[in-house]
């Protein structure tokens, strides 16, 4: 590389040379130009500046500049020339080149082959040759020649250039590439030189033999690949993370990976910056092979951790301190034995220990330990709680890092020991207060002879003094029946066939009362011969108490016996570990419990006759859905093993679903569920009524809403109706806009019939209630039946003789008929499957409901009914359809083929007459709707109504209208004029009162709307009575929820007519009242 670098540097040198010649050739072809081409004091004068120029160029030149002719004789020389050989410049001119003696013989040849050519070249060189100097040393040069032409003469130009320097620069650099290739190769380090053109991938350019060596490579294998070749995959990303890093110039360091091609791993320092190198940049990386040192520094991680294991899991206590006794390091074990938690200790002063009264102790301790002593003591230690323990201390001096010192302690507690040698002092005292002051009897016996005896035996027995019945028989202490028993265990223990015996009997005390004992004894030997010793305990008390507990016992067991709620207790087949996830512990209750105590009503709950059936029956085969059984086990779990009032739903031995509340709680033992005591109520019965009563409040809201509908709907329908049929009475039928007002008349009649039921649903439906025959109303009904269904359905009519009458309004009834007949019909009609006869069935019949039908049928009564029953063969009901069917507007018909109004419609009329209906499929594949409807108490049969005439009802009293619906008010304004009345209105009730307290006039009829703001047509009419008590009242409305309306009568006393009315229904209905 340094070659290269002066191989430019002469490049460039030759380059100057190249043009310095040029510019002496240009200006001798200049002057040579001018010799006669210009006039004589022109030519004279420019050639006198170009020759003097080109003496300028010649003289002052670096290097060293030589004219020659071609036979050899040196022409002239510059001053370099003179610098460079030694000679001085009169010393050469004219001189052969052979006679100087300026190049050594076989240089001197060339030069001489040169000038003897024919056609000797224009430039030659820049060539190497050897100069001698004046003194005789050889001088390197390169010698550039350029021919010229001056005045037809050809004349050699020579420039030399001095390479001694150069030579010398040349040598040292030859020494230094060799020195430094010598340590390159030989360099323990790996060296890499890397191309950076890619620098997150760069290139090994070269590398030494340690690098080959290392990775067990050839040269071939490495040189020219990317160094993440070598490297771990790790390692490749930290060198393609730093490529940014070493561009800016950084010097990169990082432990790296290397494989060997054996696919073993070493670890390498590595170092590398980017150098440029000949104008070009190069990464010059070096590597340290760290392998040993990560082996040793694992080993000293390792040695660290086997020391702190060593350290922390030592039974006896070590403390590490400095020399002015701040506590470095403390263990476990000492930790525990001080009270202290270890984060307490570190970093405070050993002295916080030592109890007061030793501190000079202490110190001295201190002292010698720090000079080297080895010191092994016992010594007193305050704890955190205040407690003194003796420790037996272990404890020398260490070096620690600087080379400081400190004092490591190992202690051990000996404060049990120390204890016990106060006790060992203690112990024949505190053994006769113990012996005398126990609760227990203690004695000693040889050969059924009392011994020995403490206060507390002598006392069981009635005495006071052990000494009155020392050295007494011990049959004197034992009851008559229990004799046999004693004799024979104390005979066993002392011959030494048992050692030691546990048993009861009764004894005898001093006043001849008894006394029930338990004893437990053993043989010793006393004075030498064999004796037993034991304790004996009055259990008079405890055997009575016993005796209660027994008691108890069977009145608890009685107790849940006989208990109505069902009470069980569940045990586990297998351990189950509280401290397993919760869903786990949730999972192992339910799939290996069983149960092991239950009462008769818990058995009875799930279809067992009793008890004995149910128990060992695993729980996990009365659950409906095991996940949501362990979803609710999961949170007794987490609620710390207790729940209280939770449902749940279960199947019993048949498959019935029942619903229960459940009340629970676990026992743990040592971290393990032992079992679950728990009990529980059936509330399935509770739940259908639940069900059954939010059904009710569901159609009784969606019945509100209805009855709204309608009652708005009304008042529309009041204008419209009203007005066409004024718009008939004034057209004649040829009047081209009769037959377009006879077709809205039309649609509102149906729009109005439409309303009715909506009013039915709602049970706001205005009633004329009479006294009714249901056999004959169906009997009459029977022809329209038939049209209603088609001739290809057939019709059965069962109706009971002799029942009785009931009240109602026939319409409502005949509308429950017609809906569910076309009902019946529309079902047979939707029946897929084999084709079979068609039937619907019509019964009556006179049933007492009885409160246990009461009870299963939500919003039915008990009493007397009517049956009403419509059965047909047809497509029958799903649960689905079965729970939405009474709802206005839901039908299973296709779009436009039903309003979903007929079931509702009856469903409403039924619950605005106290009466119910219940829809049932049977067996034999008939689908039942069955009406309850309470009999009359009043027998009087209604008579045909009768058909109302045309006739206009003129007059002409004075009315006033109170009506909030402006549509209507206007149009009952008209019809009102119209027939001949004098008519007021407002818009509401208290406006209608201002008004009549106001007015001069005698008003004749009051006809006011039932529903409206301010002030109700009711309170109105009310109001309007006291006020003007002779005058008449009409009330209308589209319903009402007053009595009048909620209770669906007509009394005597009330006058009302239903929107939407004709203009003839309400003109008539004003004559009745007038007329009356």
């Amino acid at each position: 590389m340094p070659d290269r670098d002066d191989g430019v540097q002469m490049k460039d040198e030759m380059k100057t040379k190249s043009q310095l010649i040029q510019e002496l050739e240009d200006l001798r072809q200049q002057v040579a130009s001018q010799k006669g081409s210009a006039a004589p004091s022109t030519v004279s004068r420019q050639r006198f500046d170009g020759e003097e120029n080109f003496k300028f160029i010649f003289q002052n030149a670096p290097e060293a500049y030589f004219l020659m002719d071609l036979k050899g004789n040196i022409l002239d020389g510059n001053k370099a020339s003179e610098k460079l050989l030694g000679y001085r410049r009169n010393e050469l001119v004219g001189k052969n080149i052979n006679v100087v003696r300026l190049l050594p013989p076989e240089m001197f040849n060339m030069v001489r082959g040169f000038l003897d050519s024919d056609n000797p070249k224009k430039t030659t060189g820049p060539d190497p040759f050897t100069l001698i100097h004046k003194k005789g040393h050889n001088i390197p040069v390169e010698i550039l020649t350029h021919l010229l032409n001056i005045q037809g003469r050809n004349i050699m130009l020579g420039i030399v250039m001095d390479r001694t320097e150069k030579e010398k620069s040349r040598t040292l650099i030859e020494e230094s590439e060799t020195r430094y290739r010598t340590l390159f190769n030989n360099a323990s380090d790996y060296i890499y030189i890397l191309d950076p053109q890619n620098l997150k991938n760069p290139v090994i350019v070269d590398a030494n033999k340690a690098v080959f060596n290392a990775h067990g490579l050839t040269r071939n294998e490495v040189v020219g690949k990317p160094i993440t070749n070598l490297l771990a995959p790790e390692s490749q990303k930290k060198v393609k993370e730093s490529a940014g890093f070493l561009a800016s110039g950084g010097i990169l360091s990082f432990e790296a990976v290397h494989i060997r091609k054996n696919g073993t791993e070493f670890y390498v320092d590595f170092s590398g910056r980017m150098v440029p190198v000949a104008n070009k940049n190069y990464i010059i990386a070096l590597e340290r092979d760290i392998t040993e040192r990560k082996k040793s520094e694992a080993a000293l991680k390792e040695e660290e951790r086997r020391y702190h294991d060593l350290f922390e899991l030592s039974p006896s206590g070590i403390l590490l301190e400095d020399a002015q006794g701040k506590i470095l390091d403390v263990n476990l074990a000492l930790c525990k034995l001080l009270g202290y938690s270890k984060s307490e200790l570190l970093g405070k002063n050993v002295r916080m220990l030592v109890p007061p009264g030793i501190k000079v102790m202490v110190e001295e301790n201190i002292d010698k330990l720090l000079a080297g002593e080895y010191l092994t003591h016992v010594a007193k230690t305050r704890r955190k709680d205040g407690r003194i323990l003796y420790m037996s201390l272990n404890e020398k001096m260490v070096s620690l890092s600087a080379g400081s010192k400190g004092i490591l302690s190992i202690a051990e507690d000996i404060s049990e020991s120390k204890a016990a040698e106060n006790l060992l002092r203690e112990s024949e005292e505190k053994y006769r207060q113990l012996i005398d002051n126990s609760l227990v009897g203690i004695y000693i016996t040889q050969k059924h002879i009392l011994k020995f005896c403490n206060y507390e035996f002598a006392r069981i027995f009635g005495y006071n003094d052990p000494e009155e019945i020392t050295g007494t028989h011990i049959k004197k202490l034992v009851k008559k029946e229990s004799w046999d028993l004693v004799d024979k265990e104390v005979k066993l223990r002392e011959s030494g066939s048992k050692n030691s015996s546990h048993y009861e009997f009764y004894g005898v005390c001093k006043d001849g009362t008894e006394v029930e004992v338990e004893i437990l004894g053993g043989k010793i030997n006393y004075n030498g011969t064999p004796a037993i010793q034991g304790i004996l305990i009055d259990i008079t008390h405890r055997k009575k108490a016993e005796r209660a507990l027994h008691q108890l016992n069977l009145q608890y067991e009685t107790f849940i016996q006989n208990s109505l709620v069902g009470i069980w207790q569940i045990e586990f087949s297998r351990k189950i570990n509280i401290d397993l996830p919760a869903r786990e512990v949730a999972s192992l209750i339910l799939n290996s419990g069983y149960f092991s105590v239950c009462n008769d009503a818990m058995a009875k709950m799930y279809g067992y006759k009793s008890n004995k059936e149910m128990v060992n029956r695993r729980n996990a085969e009365f659950s409906v859905d095991s996940e949501k059984s362990i979803d609710h086990l999961e949170l007794f779990v987490k609620n710390n093993f207790k729940v209280e009032l939770r449902d749940s739903e279960e199947s019993d031995i048949n498959g019935r679903i029942h619903h229960f509340r459940n009340s629970y709680f676990g026992a743990v033992e040592a971290g393990e569920l032992k079992w679950l005591w728990g009990v529980q109520i059936e509330i399935t019965e509770q739940r259908r009524l639940e069900a059954q009563l939010r059904q009710s409040q569901k159609m009784e809201a969606v019945g509100t809403l209805a009855g709204g509908i309608a009652h708005d709907f009304n008042n529309l329908l009041t204008v419209i109706n009203g007005h066409a049929d004024l718009g008939l009475m004034k057209l004649e039928s040829e009047h081209p806009a009769h037959r377009d007002i006879v077709s809205i008349l039309q649609a509102g009649k149906r729009a109005e019939s439409l309303t009715r039921q909506l009013l039915a649903f709602g049970r706001k439906q205005l009633q004329e209630l009479q006294i009714v025959d249901i056999n004959q109303l169906i009997t009459g009904f029977e022809k329209m039946v038939q049209r209603l269904i088609g001739e290809d359905i057939k019709t059965e009519i069962n109706l009971r003789p002799d029942i009785s009458a009931v009240k109602a309004d026939v319409g409502q009834i005949e509308q429950i008929l017609m809906n569910l007949v076309i009902n019946a019909r529309d079902a047979i009609n939707t029946r897929k499957g084999e084709s079979q006869e068609k039937r619907i069935i019509i019964k009556t019949d006179q049933i007492f409901l009885y409160a246990d039908f009461v009870e299963k049928n939500e919003g039915s009564r008990g009493g007397m009914h009517i049956l009403i029953s419509v059965k047909d063969n047809g497509s029958g009901l799903s649960e689905e359809v079965k729970s939405k069917m009474f709802e206005p507007f839901f039908t299973t018909k296709e779009p436009g083929k039903g309003t979903g109004l007929g079931l509702a419609t009856v469903y409403g009329i039924v619950k605005q007459n106290n009466a119910s209906v219940y829809a049932t499929c049977d067996g034999d594949g008939l689908t039942s709707f069955d009406v309850y409807w309470p009999v009359a108490e009043k027998l009087q049969i209604a008579e045909e109504k009768r058909v109302e005439s045309k006739e206009k009802y003129p007059g002409h009293e004075t009315i006033f209208l109170v009506e909030d619906d402006e549509g209507v008010r206007n149009y009952a304004l008209a019809v009102l004029k119209g027939a001949g009345y004098t008519v007021q209105t407002a818009s509401d009730g208290k406006e209608a009162l201002e008004k009549l307290k106001a007015s001069d006039s005698q008003f004749d009829l009051l006809i006011t709307d039932l529903v409206m703001p301010n002030m109700s047509g009711q309170e109105l009419s009310a109001r309007i009575k006291k006020l003007f008590p002779g005058i008449r009242i009409l009330c209308t409305s589209g319903y009402t929820e007053d009595h009048i309306i909620s209770t669906g009568e007509i009394t005597d006393d009330v006058n009302f007519i239903q929107k939407p009315f004709s203009a003839q229904a309400v003109l008539k209905k004003i004559r009745q009242i007038l007329d009356k």
